[in-house]
């Protein structure tokens, strides 16, 4: 078995190409597709309430970095971490 991990960062945004938008998982599940990798070995990044919604749906693991609302309770409890900026997100996968 290979216990090494591998961090590879690709930035998506293909809102436009579904038919259905967040909070459903459709977009996170077909980039996954796109990246030929599993939706539970990777992270989302993402700053909306849908959005987290969608990624957590899609059974990733998702930092929300808030944007224009804080993250409420429930909002919270589906995210992997919260972090204040991408500064920081930038510095926990350096670890």
């Amino acid at each position: 078995s290979d216990d090494t991990a591998t961090t590879e960062i690709y930035p998506l945004s293909l809102d436009a190409l579904f038919r259905s938008g967040k909070p459903h998982p459709e977009p996170f599940l077909k980039a996954a597709m796109q990246l030929g990798v599993d939706p539970r070995a990777t992270i989302a990044i993402e700053d909306s309430y849908n959005g987290v919604r969608s990624a957590h749906a899609a059974g990733m693991r998702v930092i929300m970095v808030p944007d224009l609302l804080e993250p409420t309770p429930e909002i919270e409890a589906l995210c992997f971490a919260v972090l204040p900026s991408m500064h920081d997100v930038r510095a926990a996968c350096a670890l």
